[in-house]
């Protein structure tokens, strides 16, 4: 399952250089870039930034930071484009995850932990059109968002969505007199 990177918080300044300090609070994103350091993605007067940091340094420098809106398509790359199709807004925290189709249970797993590390964000389900993605969509509505009444709940379940198709489906193709008969007499 692909997803972005989490959103950290300094909790303390850090020295980027001899001349800047970040502040307490610059939020922004975290990978490691090496095994000796992480590189730290923010935001600076409008202007992405990256700096890198030796990870003894990273270690207790961050306390993670929830996301406002948790969005989940069928391929990184749709979600990638959704990025790029609607940027954030400035100070908005997405994050994005995509299962590579139908998820199975380590994914729906994976899906429910980001949804209660996250209790007061919007869920954007983002999925095709087509039958495979509105099944996805509506069995995704069984998941618990920590904010929802449970009272409320219910726990849809889907298996197929399309056309309803008569009982011999040779009848599509080749008529109902030569599916009733099992060919021409």
């Amino acid at each position: 399952m692909w997803h972005s990177n989490r959103f950290y918080e300094l909790k303390t300044p850090l020295a980027i250089n001899d001349k800047a300090t970040l502040p307490v609070g610059t939020v922004g994103t975290v990978f490691r870039h090496n095994p000796e350091t992480i590189a730290f993605n923010f935001v600076e007067d409008g202007k992405p930034k990256q700096v890198q940091i030796p990870l003894e340094s990273a270690r207790n420098a961050f306390r993670e930071v929830a996301a406002q809106r948790i969005l989940v398509a069928e391929s990184a790359i749709d979600a990638l484009s959704f990025k790029q199709l609607n940027p954030e807004a400035e100070g908005e925290r997405r994050f994005y995850m995509a299962t590579g189709g139908q998820p199975g249970s380590r994914q729906l797993g994976f899906i429910q932990k980001v949804l209660d590390r996250n209790p007061e964000a919007q869920f954007v389900i983002a999925q095709d059109g087509d039958n495979a993605g509105l099944r996805f969509a509506i069995n995704y509505l069984g998941l618990t968002h920590p904010a929802a009444d449970p009272a409320l709940r219910i726990k849809p379940e889907i298996a197929y969505s399309g056309p309803n198709l008569p009982p011999n489906p040779l009848a599509n193709v080749l008529g109902p007199t030569f599916a009733r008969f099992g060919g021409p007499i």
